[in-house]
């Protein structure tokens, strides 16, 4: 099983990492970073799809550094900010792949964003803290559902 996680926060990638890799050994797990990441890569995931994708709801459009082209990013980017950004990655990848399962992992709060959230049978919302026990529940559910070909073939 191949799962992408989409994560700004370097210590919770970690963490989240960590939490997945103890408890599934064997499921590899790619990271995105940012939000322009996930634009730029979505063609090359695409090409090798995950099994589960993992969304953080508030991430960055990019690292800041030096070259950073603020009249680059899109006007729907500046409008909605980091607050909407893993919502805008849902909706690419829901256009392009919809039917992969999506968890938004979050610390936001379900009443505040539960009108956001699309009502996909494929869609989960989460509380992200410092147990990981439930997305490591939801990531078993789907991987039962696997066909076992498919999770060998990894």
């Amino acid at each position: 099983m191949k799962i992408l996680l989409v994560e700004d926060d370097y210590i919770q990638e970690q963490a989240i990492v960590t939490a997945i890799k103890k408890k599934f050994p064997d499921i590899q797990v790619s990271t995105i970073c940012t939000e322009l990441e996930f634009r730029e890569k979505i063609d090359e995931t695409l090409k090798n799809p995950p099994d589960m994708v993992i969304l953080d709801v508030m991430i960055r459009w990019t690292d800041p550094g030096p070259g950073l082209d603020l009249e680059s990013i899109p006007a729907e980017v500046l409008e909605g900010g980091a607050y909407r950004a893993g919502l805008r990655c849902e909706r690419i990848w829901e256009d392009r792949l919809p039917r992969t399962p999506i968890v938004f992992y979050s610390v936001l709060e379900e009443k505040d964003m539960k009108s956001e959230f699309p009502n996909r049978p494929r869609v989960y919302r989460l509380s992200k803290n410092s147990d990981p026990t439930a997305l490591l529940k939801k990531i078993q559910d789907w991987k039962d559902k696997l066909p076992v070909v498919h999770q060998n073939s990894l």
